[in-house]
């Protein structure tokens, strides 16, 4: 069975909550994906578990996306779709080049939001300390992390639909 590589930029960046969707994934290295941003979208008809708007990423001349980059069987980024949206299939597949620290380039799969409404929306403070909890684990920059950190979000304080152990990893 072939490998692929994933960057993961959203929950992703979190060990625990990758690790929980694909034990057999394999933390290779951080990188950055350039000329890209991170917003928060809602999708068309869909009701997302964190309730709140989910990390996407959109083209941006200067903007640099940070995240990690997991080894995996390419079976597996079906079961990654699957896992964070569930039947609805709200992310797609798409293919993009990231730059590691040391100037690697490498070809990566990550997920973006097929059919992302057109204004940008808020996420779920549990969405964003989970985003936060991965890009410390994983020592992302400082000024990217800080920029999570400084990120809007939308008081939700009711119950999360995803597991206790993810929600518990990022406190």
């Amino acid at each position: 069975m072939s490998s692929t590589l994933f960057f993961g930029y959203s929950t992703t960046l979190l060990d625990e909550r990758v690790f929980e969707i694909v034990p057999t994934a394999k933390f290779r290295t951080i990188a950055k994906l350039q000329n890209h941003k991170l917003v928060f979208n809602d999708a068309a008809n869909y009701e997302s578990p964190w309730h709140g708007a989910t990390a996407n990423i959109v083209p941006c001349d200067g903007e640099e996306v940070w995240g990690v980059v997991y080894e995996t069987e390419q079976p597996n980024i079906g079961v990654l779709e699957k896992h964070l949206v569930g039947e609805r299939g709200i992310y797609v597949a798409h293919g993009v080049m990231v730059t590691t620290p040391k100037g690697k380039m490498l070809t990566c799969t990550c997920l973006k939001l097929r059919d992302p409404l057109p204004l940008e929306g808020v996420p779920s403070p549990q969405y964003l300390s989970v985003l936060i909890a991965g890009a410390v684990q994983k020592n992302l920059p400082k000024d990217y992390i800080a920029k999570l950190k400084s990120s809007k979000h939308n008081s939700y304080d009711g119950k999360i639909g995803i597991s206790e152990k993810i929600l518990l990893a990022s406190i």
